[in-house]
């Protein structure tokens, strides 16, 4: 709760400042208060989304294809954990 209550204090600090420094979210203010103005741009979100999966899909491949197999693999310990060792600064 605490949390939530700081996001908004921040938030509402951040959209306060944002008006009087002319940097407004426009559709934002719309969508909260109910007025007219700007409204949402359907192609633009439908392209925001189909670029948010293609950058996933991306850095997914990235991961498992390039930066998994160059971490070391864990020791297997007696107890079933999988464990690394702790090297000395200079052995790195």
């Amino acid at each position: 709760m605490k949390n939530l209550k700081i996001a908004f204090l921040l938030s509402w600090i951040g959209l306060t400042f944002a008006t009087k420094l002319g940097l407004d979210a426009p559709v934002l203010r719309k969508w909260l208060y109910k007025t007219g103005g700007e409204s949402f741009n359907k192609k633009g979100i439908i392209q925001a989304v189909i670029f948010g999966f293609a950058a996933t899909g991306l850095l997914l491949l990235l991961e498992f294809a390039v930066f998994q197999p160059a971490h070391p693999q864990p020791e297997a310990t007696r107890f079933g954990r999988a464990r690394f060792r702790a090297r000395p600064l200079g052995q790195i």
